[in-house]
C-alpha cells in the first residue's frame, strides 16, 4: 500500500480558508514532513544532480525550507530556498525548475487529522511512498490511520506463514558459513520463533528476534539481519482482509515465505506474503493429562486461546481443545466445555502480568515446581506474563 506525502504544516483557524492556512501564516514558509518522518528537501546531500526534490532526515537546513506560493484561487506552487519550483514531469516523477507554469501548479487538499495532500493539474498526487523519492501517484490513499499497530506492538509473538511454518531466527539450514538469515521452521522449538515488533513511528515497525537482530531487506531482495534499526530494517505492516498481516519494506517489496525455507522479499502482496501473528503462553496443555509448566516452548502445547464468556470473564482453551478448569482439591485440570469450573476472571497486576481467579475465589498458580493449581491469594506465584 502506498503512502502519500502528507504535511504537518498548519493549524486550523476559525473562518480561515485553505489558502489562508497555507499562505497567510508564517509568510507561507514551511517545512513539509512526510508519512515516514522525512522532510521534503530541495537537495539530497549525496546526490550528483541538484535539480530534484528528495526526502531527507530532519536537519533544519535551508534545503528543507519551502515557501508555498499562491498562484490562483485554488492552486499553489512549492518554491525552494534557491528559488526553484517543484514540477510534475511527463514520466510521473518530479524535478526542480525556475518558472512556475502549468506543470508546477498544485491543488491543496486538507485531510482528516490535519495533514495535507497536493494534486497536480494532471490529477496525480505528490507522493513520498518510496524511501527518498518524491513522485506522483494516481490516488490519495491517506492510509496512515489504517494501521492498528497496537494489535502487534510490544510483546513477543510468533509469525506463521501461509504454509503453516513459523518465522525463525535459528541458524539457517543451508547457509554458507558467512551467511545469517531468518528462515521458516515447521514447528515452534523455542525462543528462536519469538519476535518483538518495535515502533519506529506511527505506521512503521522493525521486527527483532530473540538474537537481538532485526529482519532486514538485503541487496538482491533476500531477508537478512541488521544490528540496528535503519532504512533496510524498517517495515510497514498492512492488515489483510483474511486477518493476516503483510510487511512492506521501504523499498516497496513484501516479506515472503514463497520458498521452502528461505525468507525473502517479493514485489507483490499475495498469499505467500501473508503472515498470521500468534500469541504464546508458557503453560503446557499436553503433559501428564493436566496442565503443567515447562522452562521453554516445545511446540503447540504452549499455545492457548482466551475465549470470552462475558465482558469480564474468560475461559482458557489449550491447543488440545480442552479448557483449563478448577478441579477438586484446588488442582488445575481440564474440562471439555467452558462451564462454571472453567470460567476465570483476568486481573491485570501492576507489574504488567495477569492473574486469573476462578469463580470459587482461588487464583491460578505455579507455586509448585511444574504443577498448576489454585491458591487463595494473588501473590508472585500467581502472576502470569502473556507473550
Amino acid at each position: 500500500m502506498r503512502h502519500f506525502l502528507t504535511f504537518f504544516v498548519a493549524l486550523s483557524i476559525a473562518g480561515a480558508t485553505l489558502m489562508d492556512e497555507l499562505v497567510g501564516q508564517n509568510e507561507g514558509k514551511w517545512r513539509l514532513k512526510s508519512h515516514n518522518g522525512r522532510y521534503l528537501s530541495a537537495y539530497m546531500k549525496v546526490a550528483i544532480f541538484a535539480n530534484f526534490p528528495y526526502t531527507t532526515p530532519d536537519d533544519m537546513g535551508k534545503d528543507q525550507q519551502w515557501t508555498i506560493v499562491k498562484v490562483k484561487d485554488t492552486e499553489v506552487a512549492f518554491k525552494a530556498s534557491n528559488g526553484q519550483f517543484i514540477r510534475h514531469t511527463l514520466m510521473g516523477g518530479t524535478d526542480l525548475v525556475w518558472n512556475a507554469d502549468e506543470w508546477e501548479m498544485w491543488i491543496p487538499v486538507k485531510n482528516g487529522g490535519g495533514t495535507w495532500s497536493f494534486r497536480s493539474r494532471n490529477g496525480k498526487w505528490l507522493s513520498a511512498y518510496r524511501w527518498n523519492k518524491v513522485e506522483l501517484q494516481p490516488e490519495n490513499l491517506r492510509s496512515l490511520e489504517k494501521y492498528p499497530l497496537k494489535e502487534i506492538l510490544g510483546i513477543k509473538r510468533v509469525l506463521k506463514s501461509y504454509n503453516g511454518k513459523y518465522l525463525s531466527s535459528k541458524p539457517c539450514f543451508d547457509c554458507w558459513f558467512w551467511e545469517t538469515r531468518p528462515e521458516t521452521q515447521t514447528w515452534i522449538s523455542g525462543p528462536a520463533e519469538q519476535w518483538i515488533f518495535k515502533s519506529i513511528n506511527e505506521h512503521e515497525v522493525v521486527l527483532q528476534g530473540t538474537n537481538g537482530l532485526y529482519v532486514k531487506h538485503n541487496n538482491g531482495d533476500s531477508a537478512g539481519y541488521g544490528d540496528v534499526a535503519d532504512e533496510w530494517e524498517i517495515l510497514t505492516p498492512v492488515k489483510n482482509s483474511d486477518g493476516s498481516w503483510s510487511f512492506k519494506s521501504r523499498y516497496g517489496k513484501w516479506l515472503s515465505a514463497h520458498q521452502e525455507r528461505k525468507v525473502d522479499f517479493m514485489p507483490e502482496n499475495k498469499a505467500c506474503e501473508h503472515w498470521w501473528i500468534e500469541y504464546l503462553s508458557t503453560l503446557c496443555s499436553g503433559c501428564d493429562g493436566r496442565p503443567t509448566t515447562l522452562p521453554w516452548i516445545v511446540g503447540k502445547t504452549e499455545n492457548w486461546t482466551f475465549k470470552f464468556i462475558n465482558d469480564h470473564e474468560i475461559a482458557l482453551q489449550g491447543s488440545n481443545g480442552m479448557y483449563l478448569n478448577h478441579n477438586y482439591y484446588n488442582q488445575a485440570g481440564y474440562g471439555e466445555r467452558a462451564d462454571e469450573w472453567e470460567i476465570l476472571t483476568p486481573v491485570e497486576n501492576k507489574d504488567g502480568s495477569f492473574s486469573f481467579r476462578s469463580r470459587w475465589g482461588k487464583w491460578l498458580s505455579a507455586h509448585r515446581s511444574n504443577f498448576i493449581d489454585f491458591m487463595p491469594e494473588n501473590k508472585a506465584c500467581e502472576h502470569w506474563w502473556i507473550e
